[in-house]
């Protein structure tokens, strides 16, 4: 694994997930650095999935994800205990999810599906990997994924809560994990058959 490059990206439909899922802050900062490490390993992540592809099994230390934001001040992986537990219970996200028991390194398997979902950069969020320590209250996981995706537009704009135009669904509930899923025309909620309310806060960050 090469951690040359601080860039990475996710798609808009990966936005939209980390932001629908309302993951808690820590698991939401352990899936981007996930996210980024997968994009350091030969494997990477598809620009495009023209055929069936299976994921791989990967690992990274602790140390690196202590890199990445996490608690620095302590030899142990306790803080992973708690993100690891939650993102592992989310069968769409990851196939597999844990930490060794010697405590010293993380291993994980993304899901089909993911792969699928970030495979669509038609349009995509580009992060910088320093960013992930930013994420320390609730939605700032759900604001490292969208403003990126908003950054250079002339006018900003974006919901918090509640799925953004063209991934709309009715009037409802808001599922405890997200589903993954394209409509044909590639511009559907990745949420099929689910429902959010209609309350939403919109973002325009002020600098862009």
């Amino acid at each position: 694994m090469t951690t040359g490059n601080s860039k990475f990206r996710i798609s808009a439909y990966i936005a939209e997930i980390i932001k629908m899922s309302r993951f808690s802050t820590p698991a939401a900062k352990l899936l981007f650095a996930l996210i980024y490490l997968q994009e350091q390993t030969e494997e990477a992540w598809p620009t495009i999935l023209i055929e069936y592809h299976t994921p791989q099994d990967h690992f990274c230390l602790v140390s690196q994800l202590r890199e990445l934001g996490f608690p620095a001040k302590t030899k142990s992986s306790r803080f992973l205990r708690k993100p690891v537990a939650e993102l592992s219970g989310d069968s769409a996200v990851f196939d597999q999810l844990e930490i060794s028991s010697n405590g010293r390194y993380l291993t994980w398997r993304f899901a089909e599906g993911f792969f699928d979902a970030m495979a669509n950069m038609n349009v995509y969020a580009l992060i910088d990997s320093s960013e992930i320590a930013l994420c320390q209250r609730n939605f700032d996981g759900a604001l490292l994924a969208q403003i990126p995706l908003h950054r250079r537009k002339r006018v900003p704009e974006f919901r918090l809560i509640g799925p953004n135009r063209g991934y709309g669904s009715p009037i409802g509930y808001v599922p405890p994990k997200a589903l993954l899923h394209k409509s044909g025309d590639g511009r559907g909620s990745p949420f099929p058959g689910r429902t959010y309310p209609t309350a939403s806060v919109t973002g325009m960050p002020s600098a862009v």
